[in-house]
């Protein structure tokens, strides 16, 4: 299970706008330890050193960086679990198939608060 009431949980949110930063301001007040990284090739590298509990995008930049960044974290042994959260303004359907397939939950923004975005996001990846 990903939250645990014996030890904190850490996550990654990814991404450079202030609505990334926002989230994950909203993700620690519910009790994360949040790292906050800016592409995926920091990500990888720190999900490889700190073994989070799950990995955020939110609002990601670069399309093409995303599915490399999933096809290697699902390619390290050790990584290979960790639930990973695609939260976007747009999910054309052949890009949102093509992280469906490596396990990864999408999510699209709306008229929805970030709060309830955090909430639906941590209760999905339980």
């Amino acid at each position: 299970m990903f939250i645990s009431a014996k030890r904190k949980n850490t996550i990654i949110v990814v991404g450079n706008s202030g609505v990334a930063k926002e989230f994950a301001t909203e993700f620690h007040k519910k009790g994360l330890d949040v790292i906050m990284e800016e592409t995926p090739t920091t990500t990888l590298k720190t999900a490889k050193t700190k073994k989070p509990d799950a990995i955020i995008f939110v609002l990601p930049e670069h399309w093409h960086e995303i599915t490399d960044f999933v096809e290697n974290i699902r390619d390290t042994s050790e990584l290979v679990d960790i639930p990973i959260v695609y939260i976007g303004s747009k999910l054309e359907g052949f890009d949102q198939k093509a992280l469906k397939e490596y396990g990864v939950h999408t999510f699209t923004m709306g008229p929805i608060p970030i709060q309830e975005v955090v909430r639906y996001t941590i209760q999905h990846i339980k």
